[in-house]
């Protein structure tokens, strides 16, 4: 198998947004390459009954975000083309583009930063959108010359950055040259709008609640577009999200969760509201309505979980079970049922004319975009993957890790006793899928194994399988990862000399936790993005506070012993394996101010450590960093493991 060098990521393509058209007869979506140091994303076209792709829009910038009109002859998209060339962080605009071909027409840049994804209203000539409103936050005097913030609540930040500005629901006719008009105002986030069929109110999701920063669980509401004071549609003691109006206007399909605060084992299902009626379709599946996957052969840049969408009377949502995500059908009168098979793993899906697109693979190589007949994909693109299919895929195997389910990834042909790295996926709710990521296919094609384990707190294995690790983070999940290392060495598919641990996130605490639990037992550890005080990461991170009263590990004041009880820095001064830990400087929801903590304790015992600091990326830099980046971290990754866990 023909190793793949760091500079692969140079030649990644990605397929990302695909939505068919109203008439079912066309798709378009967005193609991402690498262009110097920068993303370049265009708009291609695809016949849906098959036929050669034609590149819709040209040049080096990004488009995304492609939504057609009602009536199929304009197609909605953002670009930075205005600011290509001369701002790394250009704000996206709105742009419509006709797709039998001619230039882009701009249709409004936003007041006060990024226009949202564009939702077209039901007669064609309006677009709604999500931006920052009007209001500024936190300023005290003039905002303009930033005396100072005065801050009395705790969303101030994201992983974007500060919070200035909630960001609020416009409309704009769907013309060029037109200016938008903010439809909603207060102190209060908007996202996911959905039209009404009536076209005279929208739903979306929100908080108004007066404590939403420390129990920050969406509601949806709607407003008339004239504008107006929004009203509650829906409720649920854990949250509700992603509204999706039914064609009749009857029906309203979102996702949520009826259990208290909504800890991680209360998995969100796909429910509906009917009058004043609502229930959940799917909460007897015991499997979630969310894509698990942490590949980023998919596209992270703009990675969000499929919206529900209605096909006629029926409604289709994505779901995941043991790491595979499986589009499903719920009818008015009966139970939901599976309609996709494979080794599928989905980052979009569109209906239009009776027929269904999805973005997805149904093996290891990248995904495409594809039909969904009779449960089957039939690729409709084939270029999303060629950058890739030179080099043999990895083999996988779903195995059964000594009572852990897992995904082994292996060369072609591999013997006995190799080196291997143990892979913990973030979350911890996520999971490992049949596909792999890059980092996995260049360690693969190098002769590592990697064991992908879906430890208790994995999603797709049911509401008990995740429970378990509730306020006890090391117990059960730090069990199991050892467990499936034992496996591996049983099995002679490892050699217990060359063993690593790496991840990412919660991953990288994992990681963190088994270099002071299992010092004997790993000859390298790569941390990334990960926790290392609990107790620090509770206030720092910037949902932090929330996530960890969600999880049994708050507030601070009542449960300070238990987050320290689950800090990998108590274990410092039991580490022995060297360590590479990699951070992005902007990253502010597994931030530097907590894992330089356990670089300053490792160095101060002299220990073998580096860490790596890179400026201005986020937490998943391994899929969203700008490419010199993401090729400098996969350099010192491979080199790191190659000189303290050699592959041979």
């Amino acid at each position: 198998m023909p190793a793949l060098g760091p500079d692969v990521v140079r030649r990644q393509v990605v397929i990302g947004a695909s939505a068919v058209s109203p008439d079912g007869d066309r798709v378009v979506y967005t193609r991402r390459t690498v262009a110097g140091d920068r993303y370049q994303v265009n708009l291609w076209l695809v016949p849906y009954r098959g036929g050669r792709p034609r590149q819709l829009t040209h040049g080096r910038w990004s488009d995304s975000a492609p939504a057609w009109s009602p009536d199929g002859r304009r197609i909605a998209f953002l670009s930075d083309r205005a600011g290509a060339g001369k701002d790394d962080d250009a704000d996206a605009e709105l742009f419509l583009i006709d797709p039998d071909g001619g230039e882009a027409q701009r249709v409004c840049r936003a007041p006060h930063g990024a226009v949202g994804a564009p939702r077209w209203s039901p007669d064609g000539r309006t677009i709604a959108f999500v931006s920052p409103g009007e209001e500024v936050r936190f300023w005290t005097g003039d905002p303009k010359k930033h005396v100072a913030r005065v801050i009395r609540t705790t969303d101030w930040q994201d992983d974007s950055g500060t919070r200035d500005r909630r960001e609020h629901l416009f409309l704009v006719p769907a013309r060029a040259g037109a200016r938008p008009r903010q439809l909603t105002t207060g102190d209060f986030d908007v996202s996911h709008p959905a039209w009404h069929p009536s076209g005279k109110r929208l739903a979306f999701t929100s908080n108004l609640e007066a404590d939403a920063d420390l129990h920050p669980k969406p509601r949806i509401y709607e407003v008339a577009a004239r504008g107006g004071k929004p009203k509650e549609l829906v409720a649920l003691p854990g949250f509700a999200e992603q509204p999706v109006w039914s064609p009749d206007g009857r029906r309203l399909g979102f996702v949520g969760t009826d259990i208290l605060r909504a800890p991680d084992y209360a998995e969100p299902t796909l429910w509906v509201r009917d009058g004043s009626a609502v229930c959940s379709l799917t909460a007897h599946l015991d499997i979630p309505t969310t894509v698990g996957w942490a590949s980023d052969l998919h596209d992270w840049i703009v990675a969000s979980d499929p919206l529900p969408v209605w096909d006629g009377d029926d409604l289709l949502a994505v779901m995941n079970r043991r790491g595979r995500d499986e589009v499903w059908r719920s009818t008015a009168g009966g139970d939901p049922a599976q309609i996709s098979r494979g080794d599928t793993t989905i980052s979009a899906l569109s209906t239009g004319g009776g027929r269904i697109v999805v973005t997805a693979t149904g093996d290891q190589t990248p995904p495409e975009v594809c039909a969904l007949e009779d449960g089957r994909l039939r690729p409709l693109t084939t270029h999303g993957g060629s950058w890739l299919r030179r080099n043999p895929a990895p083999v996988v195997r779903e195995v059964d890790a000594g009572g852990v389910p897992a995904f082994l990834f292996e060369p072609p042909g591999a013997g006995e006793r190799t080196a291997m790295v143990l892979a913990p996926h973030g979350g911890p709710y996520g999971s490992h899928a049949p596909t792999p990521e890059l980092d996995t296919w260049v360690l693969v094609s190098r002769g590592y194994r990697v064991l992908a384990p879906n430890i208790r707190g994995s999603c797709g294995y049911g509401r008990a399988w995740i429970e378990a690790i509730q306020g006890a983070w090391g117990g059960p999940d730090a069990d199991d990862l050892v467990t499936a290392v034992k496996w591996a060495v049983r099995r002679r598919l490892a050699d217990p000399a060359r063993i690593a641990v790496m991840g990412l996130s919660y991953g990288g605490w994992a990681a963190n936790w088994l270099a002071g639990a299992e010092p004997k037992r790993f000859c390298a550890v790569v941390s990334e993005n990960g926790v290392a005080s609990m107790t620090t990461a509770h206030a720092v991170s910037c949902f932090g506070a929330s996530y960890d009263r969600d999880i049994g590990y708050g507030p601070v004041a009542t449960h300070y012993d238990g987050l320290w009880q689950a800090s990998p820095l108590r274990m410092a001064h039991r580490i022995t394996a060297p360590m590479l830990m990699l951070q992005g400087e902007a990253d502010r929801i597994c931030p530097i101010d907590d894992n330089w903590q356990l670089f300053v304790a490792l160095r101060e015992r002299g220990h073998d450590v580096e860490m790596i600091l890179y400026p201005e990326e986020h937490h998943v830099m391994m899929a969203t960093a700008r490419p010199d980046r993401r090729v400098d971290r996969l350099e010192r990754v491979v080199t790191f493991l190659e000189r303290h866990c050699p592959p041979a």
